[in-house]
């Protein structure tokens, strides 16, 4: 399922535990493209002027009124953060890179690029640093450090694991694939 996110997210949204997202799916999308087929689209013509706002206005209507009821906004509970060491600095520091990369893509300035790539560095230090920070502070505050400690590995390689896990399912799934053909011969 698509997710659309309405609406821009700053600071102040970031308090809230709700989020409106649009339900963009399979059937969403079908109903979308068969709606304006079935549309009565004379309403935009019945104008007697021949002003193209008003063309334009009158077409735009219909086709929000379609979106809107084909893609309805749905209030989804924002989980806490599995992210926790990120902070308002690593945030703020994160959108300057990322402006800072949009100004060097279509740049060819190389001192702003050689100051993008130091900023960058800094970043992931200042991102490892703080992961490091929040894991030793979760560690010492439970009793259990051993249990902890797994469980901050496993969170750490979920991600990796689930790419590996991919990689392997495609070659039992090629290794299948060649014996049943071997069979075959």
């Amino acid at each position: 399922m698509l997710e659309l996110r309405v609406g821009k997210l700053n600071n102040n949204k970031l308090k809230h535990k709700s989020l409106s997202i649009r339900k963009i799916d399979f059937n969403t999308t079908a109903e979308f493209t068969d709606k304006p087929s079935n549309e009565l689209w004379q309403s935009v013509f019945e104008h007697n002027n021949d002003d193209a706002n008003n063309f334009f206005n009158s077409f735009l209507n219909i086709y929000l009124q379609i979106f809107y009821s084909c893609f309805p906004k749905i209030s989804v509970n924002r989980s806490s953060s599995t992210n926790q060491w990120i902070t308002k600095g690593v945030i703020n520091s994160c959108k300057r890179k990322n402006y800072l990369f949009l100004l060097t893509r279509n740049n060819n300035d190389l001192q702003l690029k050689e100051h993008y790539k130091r900023y960058s560095k800094v970043l992931s230090q200042v991102v490892r640093t703080a992961k490091i920070l929040h894991h030793n502070n979760q560690i010492a505050q439970l009793k259990n450090t051993i249990e902890t400690t797994w469980n901050i590995i496993k969170n750490e390689t979920v991600r990796n694991n689930t790419v590996y896990n991919n990689i392997n399912s495609r070659l039992s799934d090629r290794e299948q694939n060649e014996k049943s053909q071997c069979r075959n011969f």
